[in-house]
């Protein structure tokens, strides 16, 4: 019987129904790799609260730049970080899977 695409064993964001997201919870999609689990894993990290396109932050204004963070506002820490003269660094990898 055909398993509208998981008979390879891909379940996609199916594994995570049910489950609730908190800004403390340090889950992240595999997919964004080893960088953005250290991040969430170095102590004094801060995290926004939406559950897909949260942004987290290391250093004293972390907590500050994530903060305001909404569901209907979701861009506030790149605006905080803009407007105190901040940086964004960008990776891609290079893998291809």
């Amino acid at each position: 019987m055909a398993r509208n695409g998981i008979e390879d064993g891909f379940l996609g964001p199916m594994t995570r129904i049910g489950r609730v997201y908190t800004p403390t919870c340090g889950e992240i999609d595999r997919d964004m790799g080893a960088i953005a689990a250290a991040l969430l894993n170095t102590a004094g990290a801060a995290r926004g609260i939406h559950p897909l396109n949260s942004f987290a932050a290391v250093g004293p204004d972390a907590r500050a730049l994530v903060s305001r963070q909404t569901g209907l506002d979701v861009y506030v820490p790149i605006r905080e970080l803009a407007q105190r003269g901040g940086d964004v660094l960008l990776m891609e990898s290079a893998l291809k899977r």
